[in-house]
């Protein structure tokens, strides 16, 4: 099994919900976790504590996926938190009413770090800037679409921050049309 060891003293992050983990509190890893895979961690007294994105180029080794140590990560696993966030916002009735361009889902804040979906019209625009959206990015693909019933999913995953993750920047079509070079927005 695949996991990091985190050195004494620096579960309280953890344990209060902070989504990374920095490369000082990593007394150990375990097995050999490929960049993006998912790990198990463990407090220094070897107590579960979380599932988490491995990133080993990065000063933030790991992201947590769940505090629910035992959940599997898949593509179920990111339909559901899809659908919370952008149910959450669609039921917004201000927001449907007033616009058709807004962002869907926001990282950290809905609990998969390193992805970011703005909707403009019947485009989609996603952002994955770290290892573990990246790994999951086919089943991350074929969530979105279910949850939104959306088909045209446009990658701008071309910003510094993924040379962080060793990743290299990527722009373009990771399912239906092209977006047009232009499209009417409504505020």
């Amino acid at each position: 099994m695949n996991g990091i060891i985190l050195k004494p003293g620096r579960e309280k992050s953890v344990r209060r919900h902070h989504p990374w983990i920095y490369s000082g509190a990593i007394e150990k890893v375990e097995g050999d976790p490929q960049p993006g895979e998912t790990v198990t961690v463990f407090g220094s007294t070897h107590e579960l504590l979380a599932v988490a994105a491995y990133s080993p180029r990065s000063s933030i080794v790991a992201r947590i996926w769940s505090w629910e140590y035992k959940e599997e990560i898949n593509k179920n696993f990111f339909m559901n938190k899809l659908r919370k966030a952008i149910n959450q916002r669609r039921r917004n009735s201000i927001l449907q009413k007033s616009t058709n361009a807004y962002r869907l889902f926001y990282a950290e804040s809905d609990q998969l770090p390193g992805l970011v979906i703005d909707q403009y019209d019947q485009w989609l625009v996603v952002q994955l800037l770290t290892a573990g959206v990246e790994y999951w990015k086919n089943d991350l693909v074929e969530a979105i679409k279910e949850v939104t019933e959306i088909e045209n999913v446009f990658e701008r995953s071309d910003l510094d921050v993924r040379r962080l993750e060793g990743l290299s920047e990527r722009t373009g079509v990771l399912s239906g049309e092209e977006p047009p070079e232009l499209i009417e927005i409504v505020e």
